[in-house]
């Protein structure tokens, strides 16, 4: 089935140097419906989608032909290339930001994708605030990026041209002298030339001669330094005073090492110029020395480059922005403690936005609860009440509008009602909402003594706080589970001290009831008892003084008010050894075996039996547990694959429904079915991760380097008896030089033992067919891949093979075409699974009649420097 052309959308081309007015986006989605929401999605967010691709190699021809701005990218796609070689590819060759969206939540594949650097890693369903928000973090990156390449390109240009067009002049300048042609008209031109150079380059020259403490600028030095030629009088005090107050003294530094070394130097500082304006220039500068190497003067040049110095400002404040984040995100990821965790979060605010004041209020109750605050020591002492009213003050406006607040002067705010942060000697405020996804879990504020515009750090803020909002809600969660954790233990040991005082009573019992633990009682033809042991009377409840030789089994079961299962048993004629399973004796919850032994007397022609009980509860309960085990196995794989199948549609209703909202639909009733739909939506979304979380194997067990070429020969003599039955050659060749793989020893013998039987199966189908002898093959060899070195195992036999009808099925759990008493379908769904959790896959190739061959890649394990 070939993949689906992809859709070309007609988008505005240009590159800005600000971010473009329409970014340019290519979606590469394996499912077209879903991809057609986003596009309409982000139409309506005023972006623009190039095209819609199912593949990676579409991707990479559509970005050759019209590089967006942005890639939206599956990890699952159609094809060869998976989204994280797609992402990684255009990473190197285009430098293009990757967003990740996808249904894949396991730890592997999120490792895996962080290697190609993406802005961001979405689940789906995508919340599209989310995606907007990682959007333009994308594209502002991007941007940063192209703007400090082609300034470093520009100025490299401009220097270029600079030293072409000085050659130039010297040139001329040269011939000129030489020629005894140079006329005064020429020499201005030249002049002018040089002029023009500098001016473009915003580069200009000046010459300090010492003894006569003369100065001189160019052109360039007085329009960058904003002096007027004609007034002002260059010189080496005048420059000083225009330089930043704190940088003064380096740059007296810096020229006299310069001087007293005869070396030249480099200097970048900030100047003011008459207007007030501020320009970052670099100074270069050289001694000139006379011919006995005496410092006569200097000369050297002033470089305006502000516009680039601030670029990189720019990129230095998005790269610490994102460093938080990062900090944040390590250091409060795995914190069982809220207070550590709010710890966390104080310090990081402090030392990147240097606030005077950090308090934290969670929402409980419909009301804001103070959890915790810090500031510095020059505050006074903040005195926080025990609770905000929804609304009340600056924090509880956060809460009402879901939405930051900020005050410049909280003082002449009428807004701000209460007088905590006032009296505190807070002037300018910021409140941030803490959110979890969609759920408002509190307020983060922020006050500063000075006036302080906070708002113009809404942005980094704002996503501050939702970071924060998220660390904050996984840690309240860990303390829940961790308080359940501690309820549980001490349940279990209540149990295990149960447990322990069965058993000894048990022990006990079984010590003093003639060596024999289950229950013996003989009985007549009547069912009156005869004798019963202790265990027995234990069994029944009763004194075997009481009733041996005194009554009979049913009306002891009678008059403990159990009902009598002896009526459907008839011993009149019972000659022989009888046994059957009931739960209906005494204990209903429990499975007994019932057996009943003829004794005959000499003296009396009706036989007396002896009813023996034995309680097989735990036998069948293993007996069900190793079937449940097998099912269990088959249902994980099937739930992985039906939460992805079901998270693909679920993104679409929810997307739908939401873009019918927003399309101003009017009719109440309508928008609260919609917005019903949108909650059930995600409800469904909710147990497709609860499946997701169910089909995650669990092993207690670390993966360690595991040799094969032992397992396979373990193997080999596991089988050895059927192989001889059949008369099949068997062959392992695996050389002993073959790489240990890291997995677990145990569960890489189930894999082999399991192609090795159904390998003797297929063969002994053929039997019937042909008389060609039978041949299993393994081989071992290892492979390069993208990923790394590979070790290949390789299974071939010439057995009845697998019909072309039936090779996509053959991983399928309970799918089998043995009968059912031979298999139950799991073998090699179990099989896949396991493969797969060593990192590993499986390739199957099959000629019905002729042959199978089952192909394994595993990952060799890296060995340390200890272990060798």
């Amino acid at each position: 089935m070939t993949e689906p052309p992809g859709m070309r959308f007609d988008c505005d081309a240009r590159d800005d140097i600000a971010i473009p007015d329409k970014c340019r986006i290519l979606i590469v989605e394996d499912e077209i419906l879903i991809a057609e929401d986003i596009r309409k999605s982000l139409a309506r967010l005023g972006y623009c989608v190039t095209e819609m691709v199912t593949s990676g190699k579409k991707a990479l021809d559509s970005i050759q032909a019209a590089p967006p701005h942005v890639v939206l990218m599956d990890i699952t796609l159609k094809g060869k290339m998976t989204g994280i070689e797609t992402a990684q590819k255009i990473k190197d060759l285009w430098h293009i930001p990757v967003i990740y969206t996808t249904a894949s939540e396991d730890e592997a594949t999120v490792a895996l994708a962080a290697r190609s650097n993406p802005v961001a890693y979405l689940i789906k369903p995508i919340d599209i605030r989310e995606l907007k928000a990682a959007i333009e973090l994308a594209a502002c990156r991007a941007q940063m990026e192209k703007r400090l390449r082609e300034a470093n390109e520009s100025l490299e240009r401009k220097v270029s041209e600079r030293t072409r067009k000085l050659r130039e002049i010297n040139r001329q300048l040269t011939k000129e002298i030489q020629g005894h042609q140079a006329t005064q008209a020429e020499l201005i031109k030249a002049r002018q030339r040089l002029e023009d150079a500098q001016k473009i380059a915003c580069l200009g020259h000046w010459e300090w001669e010492v003894s006569t403490r003369t100065v001189v600028w160019s052109k360039e030095v007085f329009r960058i330094c904003q002096k007027d030629p004609n007034v002002f009088e260059p010189s080496y005090e005048a420059f000083l005073e225009m330089l930043f107050p704190e940088e003064r003294d380096r740059a007296r530094k810096g020229i006299a090492q310069a001087w007293r070394k005869k070396e030249p130097y480099e200097i970048r500082h900030g100047i003011v110029r008459p207007d007030g304006s501020i320009r970052t220039v670099l100074q270069k500068g050289r001694v000139q020395l006379d011919s006995s190497g005496t410092p006569t003067g200097m000369l050297g040049t002033v470089q305006d480059i502000t516009d680039q110095y601030e670029i990189e400002q720019k990129i230095r404040r998005k790269v610490s922005e994102l460093s938080v984040f990062n900090q944040l995100v390590r250091s409060g990821v795995g914190q069982q403690d809220v207070g550590a965790t709010l710890k966390i979060i104080f310090s990081q605010l402090f030392d990147f936005i240097k606030p005077d004041l950090v308090i934290i209020y969670f929402i409980k109750n419909n009301r804001l609860v103070f959890q915790g605050k810090s500031g510095n020591d020059n505050l006074v002492s903040f005195p926080a009440s025990a609770t905000l009213k929804m609304g009340e003050c600056l924090c509880g406006q956060v809460v009402s509008r879901r939405s930051p607040v900020f005050s410049l002067d909280i003082h002449s705010d009428s807004r701000c009602v209460l007088s905590h942060c006032k009296n505190a000697g807070i002037t300018s405020f910021a409140g941030l909402p803490l959110k979890a996804g969609e759920k408002l879990i509190g307020v983060l504020g922020l006050g500063s003594v000075s006036k302080r515009n906070f708002f113009g750090e809404k942005a980094f803020l704002t996503a501050f706080a939702n970071q924060a909002g998220v660390i904050i809600q996984n840690t309240l969660l860990k303390e829940r589970v961790n308080n359940q954790v501690t309820v549980l233990r001490n349940q279990i040991r209540r149990i295990k001290k149960g447990e322990d005082l069965v058993r000894k009573n048990k022990a006990l019992v079984q010590s003093v009831v003639d060596g024999i633990p289950e229950p013996l009682i003989l009985i007549d033809h009547q069912w009156k008892i005869e004798l019963l042991n202790r265990a027995a009377a234990m069994y029944l409840d009763v004194s075997p003084q009481e009733i041996a030789g005194k009554k009979t089994l049913p009306g002891v079961l009678m008059e403990k008010g159990y009902p009598d299962p002896t009526q459907t048993i008839k011993i009149d004629n019972m000659g022989r050894s009888v046994s059957f399973e009931t739960s209906g004796w005494i204990n209903s919850d429990r499975i007994k075996k019932i057996s009943f032994h003829p004794v005959r007397e000499e003296a009396s022609d009706a036989p007396m039996l002896i009813l023996h009980i034995k309680d097989i509860t735990e036998k069948k309960q293993l007996e069900k547990q190793m079937v449940q085990k097998e099912k269990l196995g088959a249902l994980g794989q099937l739930a992985a694959g039906v939460a992805h199948e079901i998270n693909n549609p679920i993104m679409g209703i929810i997307n739908y429904a939401q873009i019918i909202i927003d399309d101003n639909c009017k009719n109440e009733l309508h928008i609260q079915i919609l917005q019903k739909i949108m909650k059930e939506g995600r409800r469904i979304a909710g147990i497709v991760k609860s499946l997701l979380s169910f089909a995650r194997p669990v092993s207690e067990e670390k993966y360690a380097p595991v040799e094969i070429k032992p397992i396979l020969n373990d193997i080999k003599s596991l089988v050895n008896s059927q192989i001889h039955k059949h008369s099949i050659v068997f062959e392992v060749v695996v050389n002993d030089s073959l790489p240990p793989v890291l997995g677990n020893a145990q569960e890489l013998q189930q894999v082999f033992l399991n192609f090795v039987t159904n390998s003797i199966y297929a063969i002994q189908k053929k039997e019937a067919l042909d008389k060609e002898p039978g041949r299993i093959t393994i081989t071992g060899d290892t492979v390069s891949s993208p990923a790394g070195q590979r070790v290949r195992i390789t299974f071939h036999d010439n057995g009845i093979g697998i019909p072309r009808n039936l090779i996509d099925k053959i991983y399928d759990p309970f799918f089998t075409t043995k009968p059912p008493e031979q298999g139950t379908g799991l073998g090699l769904s179990i099989t896949h699974g396991i493969v797969k959790n060593h990192g590993g896959t499986i390739a199957v190739e099959s000629r019905k009649g002729r042959y199978t061959r089952f192909t394994i890649f595993l990952p060799v394990a890296l060995l340390s420097a200890d272990s060798e």
